[in-house]
């Protein structure tokens, strides 16, 4: 293994696509010792703190687990080890146990994209245009003047991104979307001792340990290919209905637009709240765009829910909520009990660079990347499975797909069963599904994947 450059940023990717690389193909096996940081060191002729890097990298891919004060053990088996020729009989086991504590761990994997990072150029301008924030700017009526104007790039991100029209008099910014379900949860824990919210069926482990924790009612309604199966809401008035219509987590589904519209007649008829998450849609650019549940907001009985995650990556944690007149008041309290008020440097970025020339540059070559790893997924997986019939948007984390019997040792070195996340057990007709996470590798690594899945 050699390292083709002296730069920190590409020893450290060196030393991760070669890792990567070595378990993958078979070369390293589960619960192998990876060497010393210090003969990784001196091998790759870096600082240690360079290797370092590199190991807590591919911990958090989950390649890897360090050991306290000893070693660092590969953590997942690979795929490769069997002649092109020979039948493949693998005996892996599947990635990460089915518990809650793991479930969590997934579904970040799940939601998480590896190359969404605002421009690096952008924020080395930002940060030095940084000279008007002073004492006088702070008590001056120019702080009010750019609140307005960052609020107004708020709302064309919005409209360029997801074709709504937005007010933004009726934003509210919180640290996170998980931080964002929290104030909406004890919102209706204050209003109601005994609260109930309707989760979807399979969903996201946050959301239901979150509403657990509240003491909530849950109520699980399956959700299938055409989202929410809205006939089977409760004929009763409840709190909340939580539900992800654009792109289901983690499925992939979009709600069908006669479930939309049945749903939120349904919301009218018992005054429930709809929490609408779109976390997990970014802009679909020359893709058919795919509405939320109103073109307008704020909308009657909706809560809106928009992470800036596929945006910016998980360096920079924030979310937008647009909530009805008669919530921003109520919320705004909650919020500011759970948590202290969301990042001034992270708004104002993140808005600085929705309202700059960089914005559809950014989209156009990011989403560019994220269209050519999930073409060449489908593509490998077609190798496998004749009609994988695929859920899920072209840009986002994952997707998932049907699968045969018989394929699932295989699949489970690289995907996830849909299964792990319902609360209902699946109908022994229903096909399997599984989850590609496709949002955390990289091109080489869905070629090498879709390399085993011909010689299968």
């Amino acid at each position: 293994m050699i390292i083709e450059t002296t730069n920190t940023t590409g020893a450290r990717n060196s030393i991760v696509e070669n890792i990567t690389s070595m378990i993958i193909n078979g070369q390293l096996s589960k619960q192998d010792v990876l060497p010393s940081i210090r003969i990784m060191s001196q091998r790759y002729g870096v600082s240690r703190s360079t290797v370092v890097l590199a190991y807590k990298e591919l911990e958090s891919l989950g390649y890897i687990q360090g050991r306290e004060r000893s070693c660092y053990v590969v953590l997942r088996s690979g795929m490769a080890g069997h002649s092109s020729d020979a039948p493949a009989q693998l005996t892996v086991d599947f990635p990460l146990p089915a518990d809650d504590a793991n479930l969590l761990t997934i579904a970040e994997r799940l939601s998480r994209h590896d190359n969404a990072m605002l421009p690096p150029h952008f924020i080395r301008k930002w940060c030095k245009d940084l000279s008007y924030v002073n004492d006088a700017w702070w008590s001056g009526r120019e702080k009010h003047k750019h609140a307005a104007a960052l609020k107004h790039n708020f709302v064309r991100y919005l409209k360029i991104t997801r074709g709504i029209e937005a007010r933004h008099d009726n934003m509210l910014f919180m640290q996170g979307p998980q931080e964002a379900l929290a104030a909406i949860a004890w919102y209706g824990k204050m209003r109601n001792p005994r609260p109930t919210v309707v989760l979807e069926d399979p969903c996201s482990p946050q959301a239901y340990q979150l509403f657990s924790a509240l003491d909530y009612e849950i109520i699980s309604v399956r959700s299938g290919d055409a989202g929410l199966e809205v006939s089977a809401l409760p004929t009763q008035p409840v709190d909340f209905v939580c539900v992800s219509p654009a792109n289901h987590f983690p499925s992939g589904a979009r709600m069908s637009m006669s479930n939309r519209e049945a749903l939120l007649a349904w919301s009218r008829r018992y005054n429930t709240l709809i929490v609408e998450s779109d976390a997990s849609f970014t802009f679909g650019f020359t893709q058919e765009a795919i509405p939320p549940l109103c073109a307008h907001y704020p909308a009657d009985n909706v809560i809106y829910l928009h992470s800036f995650a596929e945006l910016t990556g998980y360096s920079t944690s924030l979310s937008l909520v647009l909530a009805p007149t008669h919530l921003l008041h109520p919320l705004d309290e909650v919020k500011a009990l759970l948590s202290s008020d969301a990042p001034w440097l992270g708004i104002n970025m993140i808005g600085a660079f929705s309202g700059s020339p960089h914005l559809m540059k950014y989209l156009a070559s990011t989403l560019q990347l994220r269209k050519e790893k999930y073409m060449l997924a489908r593509e490998g997986l077609t190798q496998l499975l004749p009609r994988p019939d695929p859920w899920g948007l072209i840009h986002a984390g994952y997707f998932s797909f049907a699968a045969e019997r018989g394929t699932e040792a295989l699949l489970n070195t690289f995907c996830y069963p849909l299964a792990l996340f319902c609360r209902q057990l699946p109908q022994q007709a229903e096909p399997l599904r599984y989850v590609y996470p496709v949002g955390t590798l990289t091109v080489q690594e869905i070629e090498k994947i879709n390399t085993r899945l011909r010689q299968y």
